[in-house]
């Protein structure tokens, strides 16, 4: 099997600053006309600097935003809710800052991994119960021992280029918006079709998950 890992690599160390990637995903413009799907409505844009499109799926649902942000928040969580998550962990805290590890199952092809670096704010803009999540990628040279257990025991491939956010924002009482924005590339030999694996079925699975958990 020919691998595109070095041309995604490539892609990534390319890609704009994480901050600049990060705003973009943040900023209200550019985004399609959303069409909804398992009740998330999901649009998608082109960012400057990426090859690939980013995602965002927006939900208001009737849960407190805080019950909602305890799993978010806390990578060490995720696989109890996603169940395409095959492992899930944080490797270090630091104040706000989270670096996580991820590993995931997809139809038809290997599993894929990240390392992300994640900053979790609360009360955002001086807005009591607004929470927020963010994340961008790492290097995965800094990082062998998990390159060894991912690939060396599981034989997935890293995904280079992961960017996105979580918003949980008050939407009345025991009301919350949901935001969940992404921008990824699988990387590697995959089959037609499979990139979407950000969009069509994780991207509003994934909200919907954590909605049933926070319940």
């Amino acid at each position: 099997m020919v691998s595109l890992l070095p041309l995604v690599l490539s892609l990534a160390i390319a890609a704009p600053p994480a901050a600049q990637v990060l705003s973009a995903l943040s900023s209200p413009s550019g985004w399609s006309s959303p069409s909804t799907s398992k009740g998330v409505a999901v649009s998608q844009k082109s960012v400057p600097g990426l090859p690939v499109p980013a995602f965002r799926g927006v939900r208001t649902v009737p849960v407190d935003c805080a019950r909602y942000w305890v799993r978010v928040s806390n990578p060490d969580m995720h696989k109890q809710v996603n169940d395409m998550l095959e492992a899930s962990r944080v490797v270090t805290r630091n104040g706000d800052k989270v670096i996580f590890t991820q590993r995931v199952d997809l139809p038809l092809i290997s599993d894929r991994y990240w390392i992300n670096i994640a900053t979790n704010e609360k009360n955002v803009g001086g807005e009591a119960g607004h929470f927020r999540q963010s994340w961008s990628p790492l290097d995965k040279a800094n990082y062998p021992a998990i390159v060894a257990e991912m690939e060396g025991q599981h034989d997935a491939v890293f995904t280079a280029l992961n960017y996105g956010f979580w918003d949980l924002k008050p939407a009345g009482p025991n009301q919350c918006t949901i935001t969940y924005a992404a921008a990824s590339d699988p990387g590697g030999s995959i089959p037609g079709g499979a990139g979407s694996w950000a969009s069509e079925k994780s991207l509003p699975d994934n909200i919907n998950a954590f909605f049933e958990a926070a319940k």
